[in-house]
């Protein structure tokens, strides 16, 4: 990971500093995936496509099962 790269984040400091600015940096991208699972997460079952549900709800209703 480039952020990892010391020689390019000399500035930060010494090891403890960058180690910190490092968990601070993944802390919050954790924080932001949560956030977006959540909401792909919530779509899970929502249909907008209402003429195929109504056919495959037809479908279910007039064709005997195992067919």
């Amino acid at each position: 990971m480039i952020i990892r790269n010391l020689s390019l984040f000399g500035r930060v400091g010494d090891r403890f500093k960058h180690q910190v600015a490092m968990f601070a940096v993944m802390a919050i991208m954790a924080v932001q995936g949560v956030a977006n699972m959540q909401a792909q997460w919530a779509i899970i079952g929502e249909f907008s496509n209402m003429p195929q549900e109504e056919l495959l709800d037809w479908i279910q209703e007039n064709t005997p099962p195992g067919e």
